[in-house]
């Protein structure tokens, strides 16, 4: 619960008022302050609320995201870039507090306008921003939230990091993603992905249904030359590396939520986003094999816990499933780029789909299951 509400004059001022003031966070969307392990927790609240940038723009080859851009801000700033959108002046309307205003300026480079604005980059990151549970969350989620929380549905971090993106903090250090997650603190400013050339991508989530928090997630980004893969980037949330080797903060969830009761389970019992370096090197410089041997490789460099959503053993399965179908539609993607295989064009926009299973996983735990 929120004991002190306070409403600096700048995003500096915010954050020596966070760092002075006992229990203090930030609020911004406030989703996250809902959540039901801080709804009885008492808080200090540091409102952000115009103090940070809200445009989504791309200047030369960098693709920059404004912390308080919303998710559904994120989604319809890639509809535009898919359908050729010109930039419009109205786009950098002022919204209160002078931050850039909500709806997004993107600025066409001749690169980025011969593959499409954004590119198969905007595109990830839409797709999994579309993930979001429902549109009155991503309406007021934000992106500089859903990024700092890192809860193990968080939808961003694992496409942010299969991105190689970087973060700029208020005060000026950029660390990146990775490390951010790995040792979180600050107050993000941007999110800022590099537009590579030839790069493919592609996101799949499995949920119990349409509305649910996501059980796993994978972001998968890559190049292919001839039929070998490089530059493989696996990132993942929901489940971790069986060796406890991440890029990037895998915290459990638990430490959020509490412990079970008596006799229950835990409600929320996954982790934050990380990148699988164990997956990555599988693949690296190789042809992809058939879908039930990339499961069947991927299934022993997994870990996960159980919780009321799904058991550990289905959480691990799930998740090679996802990883394999992400792998094989961008490297699908990337032989064939008019096809749009690995990363949906705008009018599908928010629905990865998903392909046959090709290993029997075992029916979901409860509720139907989708991978939106």
């Amino acid at each position: 619960m929120i004991t002190q509400f306070l409403r600096p004059a700048s995003a500096e001022e915010a954050l020596r008022a966070q760092k002075a003031t006992e229990n203090a966070v930030f609020l911004a969307g406030g989703t996250h302050l809902l959540s039901p392990a801080l709804r009885e927790r008492a808080m200090a609240a540091v409102s952000i609320e115009g103090l940070l940038p809200r445009d989504i723009r791309i200047s030369g080859e960098l693709l920059s995201i404004g912390a308080l851009a919303t998710l559904q801000e994120l989604i319809e700033s890639g509809e535009r870039g898919q359908q050729g959108a010109p930039p419009s002046a109205a786009a950098g309307a002022r919204a209160a507090g002078g931050a850039a205003g909500p709806v997004a300026a993107l600025a066409r480079s001749a690169p980025a306008a011969a593959a499409g604005i954004g590119g198969p980059e905007l595109r990830l990151l839409c797709e999994a921003a579309s993930s979001l549970a429902n549109r009155n969350l991503r309406n007021r989620a934000t992106v500089g939230g859903n990024i700092a929380a890192n809860k193990p549905a968080a939808c961003l971090a694992p496409a942010l990091l299969a991105l190689d993106a970087q973060l700029r903090l208020v005060g000026g250090s950029r660390p990146s993603v990775a490390e951010y997650l790995a040792a979180p603190g600050g107050l993000i400013e941007t999110a800022e992905v590099a537009l590579v050339a030839a790069r493919s991508t592609a996101y799949r989530r499995w949920a119990r249904t349409r509305s649910d928090v996501s059980g796993v997630a994978a972001a998968v980004s890559l190049r292919l030359a001839g039929s070998a893969v490089s530059g493989v980037r696996v990132a993942v949330t929901g489940v971790r590396s069986a060796s406890g080797e991440a890029g990037g903060g895998s915290r459990r969830a638990e430490a959020d939520q509490g412990a079970a009761p008596a006799g229950g389970r835990v409600a929320w019992g996954g982790f934050g986003a990380a990148r699988l370096p164990e997956v990555e090197a599988l693949f690296e410089g190789r042809a992809l094999p058939e879908r039930r041997e990339i499961e069947q490789s991927i299934l022993p460099l997994i870990a996960a816990s159980s919780d009321i959503r799904a058991s550990a053993a289905y959480r691990r399965l799930r998740a090679a499933q996802l990883i394999a179908d992400a792998l094989l539609a961008a490297a699908s993607s990337a032989a064939a780029p008019s096809a749009g295989a690995g990363s949906s064009a705008a009018g599908s926009l928010g629905s990865s789909g998903r392909g046959s299973p090709g290993g029997g996983a075992p029916e979901a735990p409860r509720g139907k299951e989708t991978t939106r």
